[in-house]
Formats: C-alpha cells, sequence, structure tokens
C-alpha cells in the first residue's frame, strides 16, 4: 500500500487558487486518520511556507468519550506542535433528543461551528478530509434518493463560504493510503465507533462498495463520470446566469421579484430559477424536493400565493413577489457589545456603541405599528418585508427599528456551488 508523500500533497494543494502569503489555514481534525493525516501534511505544507495551519475539533458530546477522544487529538497536535482548538457543540436544555437524522444534524453543527471559528479568526481556508471513498458513497447515496445533475457532480472540492472557502485535496486519495501514511509516521488515531453502526446510510453503503468494485464501480472509475457531470453543470451555470439576471431581481431589504413571463424558458430553467431564488430569501440547508416545486409552479401558474421553502410567494399581475416567511425567521441573537452580527443567516447588522447590550430580532408586527408613517413609505418596501427585516430590541422596547445592515444570503443567487 502506497503512502501519500509530502511532494504529492503540494501538487493537491497546488490544484487550488493562490492562498494569502504567509498562508494560514484550517484543518477539521476529528482524530480519525484521514483527518490526522490531512492536519500532519497540511501542517508542514503551511509551514514551509512561513505559515501555519490549526487543528479544530469538534465536540459533539453525542458520546460520552468524545471529550476524551478531543483531548487526546489535542495531545497529538501539540506533540506535532501544532495549534489545536476544541469547538464544543453546547446543545440548549430544551432542545430535542436527537433521535433521527443524527449524522445529518451533528454534520450542519459541525460546519456550523467550524465556520463560526474561522470568521471570529479572519481565517479564509478550511480543509477537511473527504476523500475518494467518500465521494463514491455519496454519489451512490444521491444516487438512490433520485437527486439532480447538480447533486451527482459529488462532493466538491472548493466552496465558497461567507468566511473564505472550504478546500478537499484529498478527494482522489484512497482512505488506505492515509491510513499507512499514519503507520508510517508512527501516528495512532482514534476508531469511531459509529462507522460500523448499520443503521446509518452511509453505512450501509460502504459495506456494500466491494461487492459494486467487483463489478467495476470503484472510486477510479466514478472519477471520469464526475468529471463529465461537472463539465455539464458548467454549461448549465452558464445559461442560469443569463435566465437569472434577466428574471429576477433581489432587492437589499432581502426579499425578491420573479417576472411571470419567464415560463417562455425550459420547464428545467424555470424549476432552477425558483430553487435557487428560494434558498436565497429563505436559507434551507436543502433545496426544495423536485415533485414539491413542481407542484408549486403549476398551483402559482392559476395565479395562486403560498409559503414554500421558509418564503411566502405572492402573486402579483405580472411578477411573484418572494420574502422571507416572518414565523421562519432566525432565532434572536443576545449581543453584549458592539459590532457586525450575523442574524437570520441572511443579515450582517451593525451594534452600534450605545446600543449594546441588545438583542438583535425581526421587527415584526409590533415594530412595524410603531414606525413613523413617513419613514415607512420613504423605505418603499412591503409591509411584510418590513416585518423580517432585523431591528434592536432592549427587553420588550424597540431601541432602533432600522439598523444599519448589508444583506448577505447564505446561498447567494448566483452560487453555483453545492452543499457543503
Amino acid at each position: 500500500m502506497r503512502i501519500l508523500l509530502q511532494a504529492e500533497f503540494e501538487t493537491l494543494m497546488a490544484a487550488f487558487s493562490s492562498f494569502e502569503t504567509p498562508p494560514i489555514i484550517a484543518v477539521a481534525t476529528s482524530g480519525g486518520p484521514d483527518s490526522l493525516a490531512l492536519a500532519l501534511l497540511a501542517h508542514q505544507w503551511a509551514t514551509a511556507r512561513g505559515g501555519k495551519a490549526i487543528a479544530l475539533t469538534v465536540d459533539h458530546q453525542l458520546r460520552k468519550e468524545s471529550r476524551q477522544e478531543a483531548e487526546q487529538v489535542k495531545a497529538w497536535m501539540t506533540s506535532h506542535a501544532i495549534e489545536h482548538h476544541i469547538l464544543t457543540w453546547v446543545r440548549l436544555d430544551d432542545q430535542k433528543k436527537l433521535e433521527s437524522a443524527i449524522q445529518a444534524t451533528a454534520r450542519q453543527v459541525r460546519y456550523q461551528l467550524l465556520g463560526d471559528w474561522c470568521k471570529e479568526n479572519e481565517t479564509k481556508y478550511l480543509l477537511t478530509a473527504h476523500h475518494a471513498q467518500d465521494q463514491l458513497e455519496t454519489f451512490m447515496i444521491r444516487l438512490a434518493k433520485g437527486s439532480g445533475l447538480k447533486g451527482l457532480t459529488g462532493i466538491q472540492a472548493e466552496v465558497r463560504t461567507d468566511f473564505g472557502r472550504i478546500l478537499r485535496p484529498l478527494l482522489q486519495i484512497d482512505p488506505e493510503c492515509l491510513k499507512e501514511t499514519l503507520r508510517t509516521l508512527k501516528q495512532d488515531f482514534i476508531q469511531d465507533p459509529s462507522n460500523e453502526n448499520r443503521d446509518f446510510t452511509r453505512i450501509r453503503w460502504r459495506k456494500l462498495l466491494p461487492s459494486l468494485a467487483g463489478e467495476g464501480l470503484t472510486p477510479t472509475s466514478l472519477q471520469e463520470t464526475l468529471e463529465r457531470l461537472n463539465d455539464a453543470q458548467k454549461l448549465i451555470d452558464q445559461y442560469m446566469d443569463i435566465v437569472l439576471s434577466r428574471y429576477i431581481c433581489v432587492y437589499p431589504q432581502g426579499y425578491a421579484t420573479l417576472q411571470k413571463d419567464i415560463f417562455q424558458e425550459s420547464v428545467e430553467g424555470v424549476e432552477e430559477a425558483f430553487k435557487r431564488i428560494l434558498a436565497t430569501i429563505g436559507t434551507r440547508n436543502y433545496p426544495v424536493r423536485r415533485k414539491a416545486l413542481r407542484e408549486a409552479i403549476e398551483a402559482l401558474k392559476t395565479g395562486k400565493s403560498m409559503t414554500l421553502g421558509g418564503c411566502q410567494i405572492i402573486n402579483k399581475e405580472k411578477e411573484w413577489l418572494i420574502v422571507r416567511e416572518p414565523v421562519a425567521v432566525g432565532i434572536d441573537v443576545e449581543v453584549e457589545r458592539p459590532g457586525t452580527y450575523l442574524w437570520d443567516e441572511r443579515f450582517k447588522v451593525d451594534v452600534p456603541l450605545e446600543a449594546a447590550p441588545c438583542r438583535i430580532a425581526s421587527l415584526g408586527d409590533f415594530g412595524v405599528q410603531n414606525l413613523n408613517a413617513i419613514l415607512k413609505k420613504s423605505l418603499n418596501v412591503p409591509s411584510i418585508v418590513l416585518k423580517t427585516l432585523p431591528a434592536l430590541w432592549k427587553g420588550e422596547e424597540l431601541f432602533h427599528p432600522l439598523p444599519s445592515y448589508t444583506f448577505t444570503p447564505r446561498y447567494p443567487l448566483n452560487s453555483h456551488a453545492n452543499q457543503i
């Protein structure tokens, strides 16, 4: 079994666009063989360029051993002179126990914690250790669920985020190669017991892969298919750029309009336009299912208004007004000091010195009712949009109805990236 040498890793990293000088990179490091190998290789790569790699371990607190394992990773990283931080998921007391979708929830939490750390520490690059087997498993899972072209393009090597970029240099590397690399470096690793739990879809597919390989479906054979699918997706993205610019207008108050004459475009173009605008305004992690989306579009053609994907779609004469559903806005953000804070995964809100401490929450019905009539008219936005805008509150008192903010949606309209 071959090992991943530093020279090959240099080539893998060279595939990405240029880094800042000196490079400061974060590495998601669970303690498994894949992420440990990545952390050690990234450390050598960064230090050779005068920078550094910072290992980040997320403790989901889903198993009693998790804290001890995180501390073990910290000890290993320290022994290699690698800076390390443990990011702990602190769940609310009233939060429901995770009885289903454990892996999906843990994944969402993991990326949220990692992304928050990168933003707070102005680190623009986060490396994750997804490898060739992960790519194959993901493809099969999405294929079985009936994913469209975008889903079948697989795990992307580079994804743009609100803090910078997520990079995955190991997508063509076999996981056994990474284990062998650690053995050569005499570095132990942690075996996650969940990797044998057949209750998880991914693990069941993992157990099937040896028989599939016997029929020729291997990570290597899949790579050519993924390259072709990605080429096809690029052509669609070019077409969608034209469609989106022609029929959709997104406003800085976090709502949009979609022209009804979009129906002169292809059915697929119409569906993709709806999917993207709902993601931009509604901020949902996953797109609306194709069947539900098609049914909604047919209903909209008859002049109906509806709620879909965390948005309200309101029928107008020549267009649809697409706004954030008021009851779906994000939870309040408690602020102790002045600064810029993300609220509702869509707005960066500026909290001035005189406002802190305070609470960022939606303006809501009460806030709209208390807006000066002249000011309300000058804003020139629908009342339902006003309800969803950020405001600063002190207790139940409206302190600042219209703070300075910037609309920065989690999924920008022209974003072609797959889910992270």
